[in-house]
This record gives structure tokens, C-alpha cells and sequence, in this order.
């Protein structure tokens, strides 16, 4: 994996006990999971951080892409960590979370699970778009809508620096509600121990989530953070280490 391009996977070799599966967002790459990868490799763990199909190239690569190339791309991951380290651990952001959800439902040798501002349900405008992207006529004279840019001081500094899509292709964004189906129908057959963090302030991911998905899964030891002023990427925010604190001492315990 090449580390000079912060589009690019990247791979933190420490040690052969914990390992930990990061798992980027949707339009995203692998630099919003830097910080965090970096934070726990200090700590002692081996980090694996897969750029997912589709992403960081063009916005038309990721329209040709199905929701299982996404899982797929995590599948291949977790295989080349779990053979390197003895204890596996997965965090995803956003849609990451969604397929952190489908593989800890499927290999129960993930120990365990982060899951970080993931929809089960979109709200207001992104619901709207989303459920037009449904539509095949919209999809096909529709390619792709460029992103709102931030009006907020602190969140144009993140969007500035990002190397995410600046456009949502309408294709993808269809595949992403398949997938939001499907990890809604995985979670009740996740056993593992599982943190979800969720922001109050998150103008993407409705908070809402959280309870919905804390009431679906079949784990019985749910743990919650949530915080007060950080936005929906989280793990780029200025009081991001107090965050990546409580997951490390979640994944200890």
C-alpha cells in the first residue's frame, strides 16, 4: 500500500496480539482513517486500513461499483490481518460502520466491533436524494450532484485538507441504500462486544441511529459514546484523541 498518497491504504505494522480493521466512509478514502489508525499503533497495534472499491480515483469509478465490492474490498482486508495478528478488531466510519456490521455478523473471530455515525435511515435532504437515486430514469440522466461545500470556519479547514469526492454519483448512492438494507438485516446476528459512537451535532447522520441500532443488534454488551459538538467525521475533528481514548479503552477491556 502506498503511504504517499493519502488516498491510499495504509498499513501500521506493531506487533502480532491486536490488530484493528479500518474501515473508510462513502466518497471517503483511507486519510479520514489516519488519525485513528496512527493513535493505535502507538498504543501497540497493528492497523490495516484498505482504500474500498471505487474510491479515491473518480466519482465515475465508484458509480460502476455494487454495494458487495465495497465488502468485498473489507473481506480481502480482514483475511491478510487475521493471518498476521492474534486478535482482530474492526471500526468503521459511516458506510464503513455498515460494513464493519456485515463482517462481524459473518466471522465471529472479530472480537471487536466499533461502529462510528452509520445510518440505518437518512433524514431531510440526504433522504430525498437518496430515494430519487432509486429511481432508474434519475440515475440515468443524473450521473452525479456536487456537494454543498461547508459554510462553518471549522468544518471548510477538515473539507479543505479532505481528498474525498467533491460530487455524489447517483449509482453509488443507490448501492449505498442496498447496503444500508442489508446491514440492517445482519445486525441482530452480531455478537460481538460493540462500541457505537455517534455525534448530537452530525449534519449528515441523524443521531437517531444510535438507538435504533443499539435495539437491533444481537450483542448483549453495547457500549455508547456520544458527543456533543463534533460533526460526522469524526475521527477529523479537533477533539478527535479524546474520542480515540475511549475506543482504545473500549477494545482493552
Amino acid at each position: 500500500m502506498n503511504n504517499e498518497d493519502i488516498r491510499e491504504g495504509f498499513k501500521l505494522i506493531c506487533g502480532q496480539e491486536d490488530g484493528i480493521l479500518l474501515l473508510h466512509g462513502f466518497t471517503g478514502t483511507p486519510y479520514e482513517m489516519r488519525p485513528v489508525g496512527e493513535f493505535l499503533y502507538h498504543k501497540g497495534f497493528t492497523v490495516l486500513c484498505p482504500k474500498l472499491a471505487g474510491h479515491g480515483t473518480t466519482e465515475e469509478d465508484l458509480n460502476k461499483c455494487r454495494f458487495y465490492d465495497w465488502i468485498n474490498s473489507a473481506e480481502r482486508a480482514l483475511g491478510t490481518l487475521s493471518r498476521e495478528v492474534k486478535n482482530v478488531h474492526v471500526l468503521g466510519l459511516s458506510m464503513g460502520g455498515l460494513i464493519a456490521i456485515k463482517l462481524a455478523a459473518v466471522h465471529k473471530e472479530i472480537k471487536k466491533l466499533i461502529v462510528i455515525a452509520s445510518p440505518f435511515y437518512l433524514k431531510g435532504g440526504n433522504a430525498l436524494f437518496v430515494n430519487a437515486c432509486r429511481v432508474p430514469i434519475f440515475r440515468m440522466l443524473v450521473r452525479a450532484v456536487k456537494k454543498p461545500e461547508p459554510r462553518d470556519d471549522r468544518y471548510k479547514k477538515i473539507w479543505s485538507k479532505n481528498p474525498s469526492y467533491r460530487k455524489v454519483p447517483t449509482a453509488a448512492s443507490y448501492e449505498f441504500y442496498k447496503l444500508m438494507q442489508s446491514a440492517k438485516k445482519s445486525i441482530k446476528d452480531v455478537r460481538q462486544s460493540t462500541m457505537f459512537i455517534y455525534s448530537k451535532s452530525d449534519r449528515d447522520v441523524s443521531i437517531g441511529n444510535l438507538s435504533v441500532m443499539a435495539s437491533m443488534i444481537g450483542s448483549r454488551d453495547v457500549y455508547i459514546l456520544i458527543v456533543e459538538k463534533m460533526g460526522h467525521l469524526i475521527t477529523l475533528e479537533d477533539e478527535n484523541i479524546k474520542v480515540f481514548e475511549k475506543i482504545f479503552e473500549f477494545i482493552k477491556q
